[in-house]
């Protein structure tokens, strides 16, 4: 038993050393982390993007298009709790997340020099908003 362990072990070490670190490996998908409509697919050794049509989602888990509900997917790791709601950017004072019919965050803007206010759900000016982040998502 320790032998057929130890040749298994051999051969996934093998492997990754011939992969290397290229994340790209031929015919995957991965998710795009800013746009739920969009995937990357490897064609050789490059990252090739791709989008769904219009009204699907990426799915992670199956690795197609698929309606929003199923795909499930998160922009930025931000969450809606339901259709409407607002959802502060923790990387921007001056942006915020609006959930739209299908739940999903979508980044919208707040006119310049105003701060999303997490309390009243607008766009306030900075010393009422008391966001503590500028652009660059540094505390200020």
């Amino acid at each position: 038993m320790n032998a057929v362990v130890l040749q298994v072990c051999s051969v996934l070490l093998l492997l990754s050393a011939a992969m290397g670190s290229d994340p790209c490996l031929p015919n995957h998908r991965y998710s795009n982390p800013d746009d739920c409509t969009k995937f990357h697919t490897c064609v050789g050794k490059q990252l090739k993007e791709q989008s769904c049509p219009d009204g699907l989602h990426f799915n992670n888990a199956t690795k197609v298009c698929d309606w929003p509900y199923q795909a499930k997917c998160q922009v930025g790791g931000y969450e809606c709790e339901k259709p409407g709601a607002f959802v502060p950017n923790l990387n921007d004072c001056s942006t915020f997340f609006q959930c739209n019919d299908v739940n999903m965050p979508v980044l919208m803007n707040c006119s310049e020099g105003l701060h999303f206010n997490v309390d009243t759900d607008l766009c306030d000016w900075p010393d009422k908003a008391l966001c503590p982040r500028n652009k660059e998502g540094l505390i200020q």
